[in-house]
């Protein structure tokens, strides 16, 4: 038990030097700075950054699965369903919440599947985001046509909302 969630696991591991089969489940799990560890050292210090301007609250849930068996390819699965977050960009007054939709992390790729963002500022729903679709980003990927669509409608945007982004795509938009 993680903070009231639950996780469970199962056999092998060792990853980046092969070995694998490996299978986890979280339900319910608190999201915390625990996460920073899953990420690529090079990315920590953004992340970090990032994750200090949105104060994420909630629970998430995901399944994890990497396999390799004698003779086949390595797979990976990685699915995220973080639809208790609340992004608390300004704490009593600018927030998003995800109601619904999840991601995975396929091998290469990335599916997000019905995942819709709910932007409040002053308690007063002010927009919502959609979005659906895959995209390969493995080293082989030469597909243009693999795309995201986001449907999004505001009333307005409060330049609060802008702290959810990465920070490189921040200091592009000032």
């Amino acid at each position: 038990f993680i903070g009231g969630g639950e996780v469970t696991a199962q056999g092998f591991a060792t990853l980046d030097s092969k070995l694998r089969w490996f299978q986890a489940t979280a339900k319910n799990v608190p999201i915390d700075r625990w996460i920073f560890g899953f990420l690529p050292a090079d990315k920590r210090e953004d992340s970090m950054l990032t994750w200090g301007d949105c104060n994420p609250t909630g629970t998430i849930n995901a399944d994890v699965h990497f396999m390799e068996n004698h003779g086949q390819p390595a797979r990976r699965r990685v699915m995220v369903d973080p639809s208790n977050v609340i992004f608390n960009l300004d704490p009593g007054f600018a927030t998003i919440e995800i109601p619904c939709g999840y991601f995975e992390l396929i091998d290469d790729s990335i599916q997000v599947h019905d995942m819709r963002l709910e932007f409040n500022d002053m308690n007063a729903n002010v927009g919502s985001m959609t979005a659906n679709g895959s995209v390969n980003f493995g080293a082989t990927n030469k597909n243009a046509s693999d795309s995201i669509a986001l449907d999004a409608r505001f009333l307005f945007a409060d330049p609060v909302f802008f702290k959810v982004l990465p920070n490189t795509l921040q200091k592009r938009l000032e």
